[in-house]
């Protein structure tokens, strides 16, 4: 049996809202995210970020002497990604 005068104890209103907001934040925060990995994933991936050049290959695709050619890097199309050895 219940007492008398005893309300029932529900959320209250202001919690309510606070949760709303910190959800829609963590959804803004990761969208900004997701959009930043994409770029700097694809800026990895040229040959200037990995302090090569992109040359014209010769005709068995290879780099320059004293150069060797970097594989899975993003060039011109008919260029490839050469980068230095360094010298003794």
């Amino acid at each position: 049996m219940a007492k008398k005068g005893v309300k029932a104890q529900g959320m209250p209103l202001n919690v309510i809202v606070i949760a709303i907001v910190l959800l829609f934040v963590l959804v803004i925060i990761l969208a900004i995210f997701k959009f930043n990995v994409g770029k700097f994933s694809k800026d990895v991936q040229s040959c200037a970020a990995r302090a090569g050049r992109c040359v014209t290959a010769d005709n068995q695709g290879s780099c320059p002497s004293r150069e060797i050619k970097l594989e899975g890097v993003q060039c011109p199309s008919s260029q490839v990604c050469c980068l230095k050895v360094l010298e003794e």
